[in-house]
């Protein structure tokens, strides 16, 4: 793969972790607040703090998972393997890489492994 097109996703992907961390930050915040609200509550504050609750942790597993990526494909930046299919062994499309710049798999392994499981 082209060098510069290289140093373009690993800046991409070190913003998007630089981002992703503020988020996880920034989500850590609420939910401490949310534990640490120590007013009583009625019946449906109460259940509303706890969907709060465990909306909050939906999007922070989302958010370490994603982190998780992006950081794996900065390794593989590192390591000269970035833009591999980890399936095929074939070089990742640019255009997708574009699109999803921790993507692992090419688009045919993409296409076959969404087939495989009746997805899309």
């Amino acid at each position: 793969m082209e060098e510069q097109f290289i140093n373009e996703m690993e800046q991409l992907l070190c913003a998007q972790e630089e981002e992703i961390i503020k988020n996880l930050l920034s989500e850590n915040e609420s939910f401490e607040g949310l534990i640490n609200d120590t007013v009583p509550k009625d019946n449906v504050d109460q259940a509303a703090g706890d969907m709060d609750s465990k909306v909050l942790d939906v999007v922070v597993r989302r958010e370490l998972q994603k982190l998780a990526q992006v950081r794996n494909a900065i390794a593989k930046i590192k390591s000269n393997h970035y833009g591999i299919c980890i399936r095929c062994g074939n070089k990742i499309s640019q255009d997708r890489l574009r699109a999803i710049p921790y993507a692992t798999v090419c688009m045919d392994c993409k296409t076959a492994m969404e087939k495989k499981d009746g997805t899309k």
